[in-house]
């Protein structure tokens, strides 16, 4: 049995036969999402689930997991970064039933080399300098190239301590009394969300993004990543999420999809 991509849309199949959702029909809510930024002028509601779908499927992932990634560091960000800037870990792998890993990149590869270069410049530059007795200035620069080398090997340390987290930096900005209209309300459904934007950077990787609840909502029902100014890259999102580099998960797309 096909594994259910999102909870309004089942599969890419049933996207391909996509007539309506929720009693509205695909060219009202085209003309909704145009008005609301969601859809450019020549943009196809079904050409960009299509856009979107594609990478996802390909990375054997599902939209209603992204989601769920979503919502659970939304909910650490409200905790813990109202209005300002702060930090926390998270795992995609704590989600029950996750098929995301975190990045298996790591600093294992160049053990040795690394070490090496650690105790040289924690040691034994300060030590060479102090037996030749340079001059002081060169010996401060010695010592301080020693310093680097100290704090390299331990932020080295604390990322072998933690090896299945990734670390983001984020702020929660709440508003209060506004909401985001609905493009799929039909008649008698609708459904709003709070404006709250939740700003997010993998400290790791770089990658950032800025979304709402209505964000996560869309993601989670219909695999669409946009809600009206806030476009989200599925691609960058798994980046965001794993640590993976963008262009390993778009080699990894592209080895997929040419079987």
């Amino acid at each position: 049995m096909a594994v259910q991509m999102a909870t309004e849309i089942r599969s890419f199949a049933a996207l391909t036969q996509l007539q309506h959702i929720r009693g509205v029909d695909i060219p009202t809510i085209e003309t909704k999402a145009r008005a609301d930024g969601s859809l450019g002028g020549t943009e196809s509601f079904r050409g960009v689930l299509q856009n979107d779908w594609r990478p996802v499927q390909a990375l054997g992932v599902i939209h209603i997991e992204l989601a769920g990634h979503l919502r659970q560091i939304m909910q650490l960000a409200h905790r813990d970064c109202q209005r300002t800037w702060g930090s926390f870990s998270y795992s995609v792998e704590s989600l029950p039933g996750a098929i995301l890993r975190n990045s298996d990149v790591s600093w294992k590869g160049s053990d040795t080399w690394w070490r090496t270069v650690s105790f040289v410049a924690a040691i034994a530059l300060p030590a060479i300098g102090y037996y030749f007795r340079v001059q002081s200035i060169q010996m401060i620069a010695l010592i301080l190239l020693g310093a680097i080398g100290c704090i390299a090997y331990a932020f080295r340390a604390r990322a072998e301590q933690f090896p299945n987290h990734q670390t983001f930096a984020a702020k929660y900005d709440a508003v209060r009394g506004a909401e985001e209209e609905n493009i799929f309300d039909g008649e008698g459904v609708r459904e709003c969300w709070s404006t709250s934007e939740l700003h997010l950077s993998n400290s790791l990787n770089g990658e950032t993004l800025v979304i709402t609840d209505r964000t996560i909502a869309y993601i989670e029902k219909y695999g669409f990543y946009r809600a009206g100014k806030y476009r989200v890259d599925p691609i960058k999102l798994i980046s965001l999420l794993t640590g993976n580099s963008v262009s390993r998960l778009q080699e990894q797309v592209r080895r997929a999809q040419n079987g």
